[in-house]
């Protein structure tokens, strides 16, 4: 953690982001997540963990977006492009399946 000097308090935490471990949200290595997962066969995780990510974090931040194999093989199967997406009726990001899949797995039960 660093501390940083803010108007409102005198110091304020953030956490300190090591160059093994992914940030909360950043798109760009999200997409280069889900990017690998597709392309496993053409050694698309190695290239991932050759930019310095470890196993445990690339499939620590997978799971939080809740790319699993299972999801994968159905995308392949359906030849869809999964991505993350915000729902157009909560705001919430989420993995979607596709450019059809536009709502949360929450929102459609609401």
């Amino acid at each position: 953690m660093n501390p940083i000097a803010t108007p409102l308090t005198r110091t304020m935490t953030v956490p300190t982001v090591s160059a093994r471990t992914l940030p909360p949200a950043d798109p760009a290595l999200d997409r280069a997540i889900i990017d690998a997962f597709l392309d496993e066969e053409n050694g698309g995780l190695r290239a991932l963990y050759s930019r310095g990510f470890s196993e445990k974090t690339v499939t620590e931040r997978a799971s939080r977006l809740g790319l699993t194999r299972d999801f994968i093989k159905r995308c392949r199967l359906a030849e869809t492009r999964p991505a993350v997406r915000t729902c157009v009726k909560c705001d919430a990001s989420f993995l979607s399946a596709g450019k059809h899949n536009r709502l949360c797995g929450r929102c459609p039960a609401r």
